[in-house]
């Protein structure tokens, strides 16, 4: 099994597929819904999400000082029942900030702006200055709190099957097939957040707009 494989705790040896991206920005939609679903009584499992997020961090290479973690809220106070992550990439130097919570991927890039104000020299996200994107590119994605293959997420989690299944081809017909019949196949517990449904194979990310306030 690969490293790659074993970030995604795939059970099966799925070849290096990329990063599975799901079209979670089309407001209304039945997937939008699903990651921007609030609840009052979050039951998140704390150690396997910590083993989700050094996934993440290891995948991407991020420096353990350059990472926030916002812990979420256990008093009954509405919040976004997924965990998002946004995470801000240096293009000249390569440098990497992320941050995950269970609020917007907007709230989040304000809060490694004020963290690294010292690294990046951004006040807030309101105040990108007009070059931002020649040498800032951001990163955003969610990642499931239960840590079940997005299994209470319904569209979500067939979703992550048929980008799974897509990238398959007749290549591994097993692993298809495997997938197609068994509900309880094991899922990735992380994707990128995307225009479409597809797999972000060069890494390149995306640069849609995090400021916005529903993202």
């Amino acid at each position: 099994m690969t490293l790659r494989e074993k970030q995604f705790n795939f059970p099966l040896a799925i070849p290096k597929i990329g990063t599975p991206k799901v079209e979670t920005n089309r407001k209304g939609t039945p997937k939008w819904t699903e990651a921007h679903r609030q609840t009052q009584y979050l039951k998140e499992k704390k150690i396997l999400s910590q083993k989700v997020r050094q996934e993440i961090i290891d995948y991407y290479n991020v420096e353990p000082s350059h990472v926030i973690f916002v812990p979420s809220s256990y008093d009954n106070v509405e919040q976004r029942e997924m965990r998002a992550f946004s995470m801000l990439i240096n293009k000249k130097t390569g440098i990497k900030y992320y941050a995950d919570g269970h609020m917007s991927h907007a709230d989040l890039l304000n809060i490694i702006l004020t963290k690294f104000y010292s690294d990046i020299h951004i006040t807030d996200r309101r105040n990108l200055p007009d070059n931002f994107t020649d040498e800032w590119e951001i990163k955003k994605g969610f990642f499931d709190p239960y840590v079940n293959g997005f299994a209470k997420f319904q569209n979500i989690h067939e979703t992550l099957k048929e980008i799974i299944i897509e990238n398959q081809g007749s290549n591994n017909k097993d692993i298809v097939k495997n997938i197609q019949n068994n509900t309880k196949v094991k899922l990735p517990n992380w994707f990128i957040s995307g225009s479409e449904d597809r797999m972000d194979k060069n890494l390149k990310g995306i640069k849609e707009d995090v400021c916005n306030e529903n993202k």
